[in-house]
């Protein structure tokens, strides 16, 4: 080799040399290459730079002294036992000198003998990385530490369908445990009461991934390891990343039973509140329902009386039959008018003329208020019809006068009823004793006052708490219903009063435009004429079985009586096929009532018109006069009339 061709070759050697010294030095991890009598030959500038000393100055010192801040030499350095075998090593180490966490690295170097001479030392910092999953750690462990202490039943469905996460509380609500969930990600869905699993199913297929938004399904029952039913109220919410893409759903399930079982308990308290409520009203009422079937009464008996003593005319008898018919119908009217009020029909929303019902109501409660109460009637009659149910609109009348008159007491004084129709305009903003905004439109304003001692502002506040009472001996139920009706009813209160000025209740029940100019149509009356046919008649009292059968005959029918279920059935089955043209049929009977009685002549003929009758509503036998043509209903204590409109419309 030439003398040129070797200085190019040692150029090219210090160049390279060079090269290497600027990238060792270049590289941020601590580097340093130490003999094996621990003594540093080589380091970068990162190592010098942490140890706080020139390259001049760390070089030829104890790697001991300089880098791991000993004052003695270690048993095994570097790195207390990392050399062994000749093997690289690694290891995590906190190194207070160099006030840090690194990861340590000691690679062996070997001469050309495969010996070992020294040591390559690698210190990569990792503080920062340390602190952030040292927070990870602290951050998962608290959302873990919180989420196995929570009431809640919690987990975390990834997107493969398996469950991260199930929180402990699943086994005390479920009896089943996390580990049972995790192996099994459908057991919930297994659990599930089988009346609510296609809801629940139903619902997250709705939502599911859709949004991020919080979404709620139907409250549903599951069933426990021990067959216990308990409510779930289940919250979820798909949880996507930053670029879009779902992360898998987290979902919370509470444990609402004992909530359930409270809002069915308020529910038997409320239904219990109304029903206490009435019984207070009627015994009230019992003195006015005695008074006007006693003078009804009073009626009927004297002109049966003067009948049979032949103390009036023969020529009168009609006349006074007809003054013991039209009393009849009286008393028929108000039985028919308390029936509904304690409840033994169904709640129907029916039209209902206001001014009619109070009058009747007001008219009632006549001989059960104090004779120094007056009562002034000033009803609209043509305030249009509402829609509603009657029983509870007069609870709501009887409730508010009966109060006037306790609150008069013993002094004289007045209650003045006033019927009208009053209009809201759309920019009034007018509230009523709920807070309910009152909206624009057409109202029936039924208002009751009275002059009696008032009610201050905390009163006022508090007459609608259930069992609270400015009376003495009072439940304090009646306005606590009245609150539940006019909300029912869509309707607002208004009430106006203070000490010693008296009160004033203004109930606003919305007008139906489809009332408006509605006329109930009288009964079309069948002309009276002679026909044909046989009727069975089934009732369990005889002395309606006897005027019964008599009535049919006047009519031109042919009669057959039975006293109950089973004689009825029989007595059908041993007439051939056409014998019997038509059943009356008695609701309520013993050994076999009427309903049974309906349905098991129903299996033998389809066709035979039966009409049932009843001193109660339609509105019980509703599900039967929509569903056969071939049946129908009268109402006890039903007039020759009407019952031969009935008969005749059934058998044509």
């Amino acid at each position: 080799m030439g003398i040129l061709e070797r200085r190019q070759t040692d150029d090219a050697v210090t160049c390279a040399k060079k090269d290497w010294e600027r990238t060792f030095d270049a590289v941020p991890d601590l580097i340093s290459i130490i003999d094996i009598n621990q003594t540093i030959l080589r380091a970068n500038k990162a190592m010098a730079d942490r140890c706080g000393l020139a390259l001049k100055d760390l070089v030829g010192r104890k790697c001991y002294e300089t880098v791991h801040g000993l004052h003695a030499a270690p048993d095994c350095c570097p790195r207390f036992g990392m050399i062994q075998n000749g093997l690289v090593h690694n290891k995590e180490i906190e190194d207070k000198r160099l006030n840090g966490i690194f990861d340590v690295t000691v690679s062996p170097l070997l001469d050309e003998n495969g010996q070992i001479n020294a040591y390559v030392h690698v210190m990569r910092d990792i503080s920062e990385r340390k602190k952030v999953e040292e927070t990870l750690r602290k951050s998962e462990e608290k959302f873990r530490t919180v989420a196995d202490h929570t009431f809640d039943w919690e987990y975390w469905k990834a997107v493969d369908g398996s469950l991260a996460y199930v929180s402990p509380a699943c086994e005390r609500i479920s009896e089943y445990t996390a580990e049972e969930f995790q192996h099994d990600p459908d057991l919930l869905i297994k659990i599930i009461h089988p009346d609510d699993i296609d809801k629940f199913m139903h619902h997250l297929e709705l939502d599911n991934g859709i949004t991020s938004e919080v979404c709620q399904t139907p409250d549903f029952r599951i069933r426990t390891r021990s067959g216990q039913e308990r409510w779930i109220e289940h919250i979820c919410q798909e949880v996507f990343d930053k670029d879009g893409m779902s992360l898998g759903r987290r979902a919370c399930n509470r444990n609402i039973t004992e909530r359930k079982q409270a809002e069915k308990e308020r529910i038997q308290l409320e239904q219990q509140f109304h029903h206490a409520q009435k019984l207070e009203s009627l015994g009230v009422l019992a003195g006015g329902i005695a008074h006007d079937l006693n003078n009804i009464l009073t009626v009927i008996l004297g002109h049966c009386y003067m009948a049979k003593e032949d103390f009036i005319p023969e020529q009168e008898y009609k006349a006074a039959f007809q003054k013991v018919e039209s009393a009849s119908n009286r008393a028929a009217d108000l039985c028919r008018q308390m029936l509904a009020y304690a409840g033994k029909s169904q709640s129907v929303q029916t039209r209902i003329d206001v001014w009619s019902l109070v009058d009747e109501v007001a008219k009632m409660l006549q001989a059960a208020i104090k004779k120094n109460v007056s009562v002034r009637l000033d009803l609209n009659r043509d305030v249009p019809a509402i829609k509603g149910d009657a029983g509870q609109i007069q609870q709501i009348v009887m409730n508010l006068v009966i109060n006037s008159a306790e609150a008069i007491g013993d002094v004289s004084g007045s209650i003045g009823i006033q019927l009208r129709e009053t209009i809201y305009e759309v920019n009034q903003t007018d509230t009523d004793v709920f807070g309910t905004i009152i909206k624009a439109g057409r109202y029936a304003c039924l208002e009751v006052a009275d002059t009696g001692i008032g009610m201050d502002e905390e009163t006022q506040k508090r007459i609608f708490e259930p069992f609270y009472s400015t009376k003495f001996t009072g439940r304090g139920l009646g306005m606590s219903a009245i609150q539940g009706i006019i909300k029912s009813h869509e309707g607002m209160l208004l009430l106006t009063s203070s000490p010693g000025a008296g009160t004033t209740f203004k109930v606003l029940f919305p007008l139906s435009e489809a009332f408006d100019g509605f006329v109930t149509a009288p009964a079309r009356l069948t002309p009276f004429k002679k026909t044909g046919g046989t009727i069975l008649l089934v009732d369990d009292e005889l002395e309606l079985q006897n005027i019964g059968a008599t009535v049919l005959k006047s009519m031109g029918f042919k009669a057959l009586t039975a006293r109950d279920g089973c004689e009825a059935l029989e007595i059908f089955c041993e007439h051939r096929r056409g014998d019997i043209d038509l059943i009356l049929l008695d609701l309520i009977m013993p050994v076999m009532g009427g309903m049974d009685t309906y349905h098991e002549l129903r299996k033998t003929d389809t066709t035979i018109p039966i009409v049932i009758c009843s001193g109660y509503g339609v509105e019980s036998v509703t599900h039967v006069i929509n569903n056969d043509q071939h049946a129908g209903f009268v109402h006890k204590p039903y007039k020759p009339d009407e019952l031969r409109n009935v008969i005749v419309s059934m058998m044509g």
